[in-house]
């Protein structure tokens, strides 16, 4: 005998979820289950079973659930302020459906998920129960269905959908039962001993599936948007600035365009926002080409002069001073002797030719320096007049010894070279006049300008501090180097064409004094830099070592001055044969 299909359940079930049939859905949408069995009449022999599906599904609870508290709000509104700090507001949505707004996904991406809650369940499954009639005993799988439907055996009994999760009583994991145990008392069920089957993981059901097509508008009552945050109303803070510390010239110009496009400087200031932050922009005006900017930043303007600060006038304790002046007095007295000594042999014999001439112009102005170098008229502001005047007249004597030294070496140059036959290039008169003419300018001029810097408190000699240094050192810088550059041509000279009947004694003069010079002009400089440092500075180690060039200084100028003129060559030669004859006659008497 063929089977067939009994009629379809008629009592509704629990509305649930296809993919987990003990979550009771209340809203959102969900499904009926309802059942039917091939028992009418149940297939026998070799009859055909029943075609078809033993279940269907219709859905059920398809209205929209309403939304969480949190999901009842506007998207935020734009930022006030275009380009910085501003704020931005949210109004209350009257209603309890919302369409989704994109935007909202990206700012309520924190609550991305509903809240975990325990959702109600149907009863559970029943475990298969032996139920004994007249003698016979028959085993049924006895279940409960997901949608509420009791079948037992051959026979289906439509239940009462009314049993919730609250109202089912589950008594141990196993327990015996007996026929009669299930008993329908007002629509509900009450199962003993049933074994309990525990349920799937709740599946999570995300926010986003709760929207409802439907946009629910503000609520009519707004506070007006200067009002601060309220029930209705919510403010936030928003910054719409952007910056790039790494690349302080780099601006999104489309939203934020560079400040400073549009700021106006003072004149003469560059803006900049090189000061700005991440969070803020910083607008600076610089002044430029010198200028300051007020204090008020309202323009730039040249700086006012300021006083410079004094330097410290150097001090010394008393036995230290004491010392360095006796020393910077032994320097001077050393070469003042030596100097003596080489002026006052060369009167003696009434030497006077130009060369000569020239060399005891050297020798007296480097003796009146040094003479100059020993009082000491210095004390306590004001500076006294005599401490002036030995300043200026260091300063013209030491000037008129490099000038002097500088007509040495032109004198040298035009003998070796072969510019004139004898007498060099200038006549005496002529020397004396340029090299006593042009250090009096120098120094009038130097006075012109810098008359109270001559002197100070604690020395005589060069305030190295003031402009002064300048008119001193420059002058006599110059002529240095232009007296290097001859006594080097003159070393070509032999290269020159040379001119007939040339007094070849004052050509070997100009060759000693060419090589003299190149040994006399550096120490005089060294020693010139070296006191005046000392002066200024004050320092005992300087004050060593002017007192060993000076020691130097003499000696060279008494050796050289003399080999080089050729008279007290003759001289000399003259007694250093007689002494040597002398010798020669004391071995031969005493052998």
């Amino acid at each position: 005998m063929d089977g067939n299909w009994s009629p379809w359940s008629t009592v509704s079930g629990f509305c649930i979820r296809k993919e987990n049939e003990q979550e009771l859905v209340e809203c959102g949408g969900g499904w009926v289950k309802k059942y039917r069995s091939c028992t009418n009449p149940k297939p026998q022999g070799t009859g055909a079973v029943c075609v078809g599906d033993a279940e269907d599904f219709k859905p059920c609870n398809t209205h929209p659930c309403a939304l969480p508290t949190e999901f009842m709000w506007s998207e935020w509104t734009d930022c006030t302020s275009r380009c910085g700090r501003g704020q931005q507001r949210r109004y209350l949505m009257c209603g309890n459906i919302r369409k989704r707004i994109p935007l909202m996904t990206a700012e309520h991406s924190a609550l991305s998920s509903q809240p975990e809650k325990t959702y109600e369940t149907i009863p559970p499954t029943r475990a298969p129960v032996t139920t004994t009639t007249a003698g016979v005993t028959t085993t049924a799988a006895e279940t409960t269905s997901a949608a509420g439907d009791t079948t037992t055996g051959d026979v289906t009994t439509t239940a009462a959908p009314t049993t919730t999760a609250a109202d089912t009583t589950t008594a141990g994991s196993t327990a015996a039962s007996t026929t009669g145990g299930s008993t329908a008392a007002g629509g509900a069920t009450t199962t003993a001993g049933a074994a309990t089957a525990a349920p799937s993981a709740p599946r999570v059901m995300g926010w986003i599936d709760l929207w409802e097509l439907e946009l629910s508008g503000p609520c009519k009552d707004q506070p007006p948007e200067e009002w601060a945050t309220n029930e209705n109303q919510t403010v936030r803070d928003c910054n719409t600035w952007e910056y790039y510390p790494d690349f302080p010239y780099l601006w999104n110009h489309t939203n934020c365009p560079d400040p400073c496009l549009t700021y106006q400087c003072p004149k003469f200031a560059k803006c900049d926002t090189l000061l700005s932050t991440e969070d803020d922009a910083h607008i600076r005006c610089s002044c430029q080409m010198g200028t300051v900017m007020k204090s008020d930043n309202s323009s730039c303007i040249v700086p006012p002069l300021t006083t410079p600060t004094p330097r410290p006038i150097p001090t010394l304790a008393p036995e230290t001073k004491a010392v360095t002046g006796a020393i910077s007095r032994s320097a001077s007295t050393i070469i003042i002797i030596f100097l003596a000594l080489t002026i006052g042999l060369f009167l003696i014999f009434r030497i006077f030719d130009t060369h000569r001439v020239i060399q005891m112009c050297e020798e007296i102005s480097l003796l009146c320096a040094h003479i100059c170098l020993m009082p000491s008229f210095h004390a306590d502001k004001p500076i006294p007049v005599e401490c002036r005047v030995i300043s200026i007249c260091i300063h013209y004597f030491y000037t008129v010894c490099f000038t002097f030294m500088l007509l040495e070496a032109v004198h040298m140059y035009s003998l070796v070279a072969s510019v004139v036959k004898a007498g060099g290039m200038l006549s005496t008169k002529q020397n004396l006049v340029v090299g006593w003419g042009i250090p009096a300018f120098i120094v009038l001029f130097n006075m012109c300008f810098e008359y109270e810097n001559y002197g100070t408190v604690y020395h005589c000699w060069l305030d190295m501090g003031t402009g002064l240094l300048y008119g001193q050192y420059l002058p006599i810088v110059v002529m240095s180097i232009v007296t290097f550059t001859l006594i080097e041509a003159a070393g070509a000279a032999e290269e020159y064409v040379q001119l007939s009947d040339c007094d070849e004694i004052d050509k070997t003069t100009g060759k000693i004094s060419q090589r003299t010079l190149l040994i006399i002009l550096p120490l005089v400089l060294a020693s010139f830099v070296t006191g005046t440092i000392a002066e200024y500075e004050q320092k005992v180690p300087l004050y060593g070592t002017f007192t060993i060039l000076n020691g130097v200084v003499g000696g060279v100028i008494f050796f050289f001055h003399i080999t080089s003129h050729p008279k007290t060559r003759a001289l000399m030669s003259r007694v250093t044969s007689k002494i040597c004859k002398k010798k020669g006659e004391e071995v031969e008497k005493e052998e």
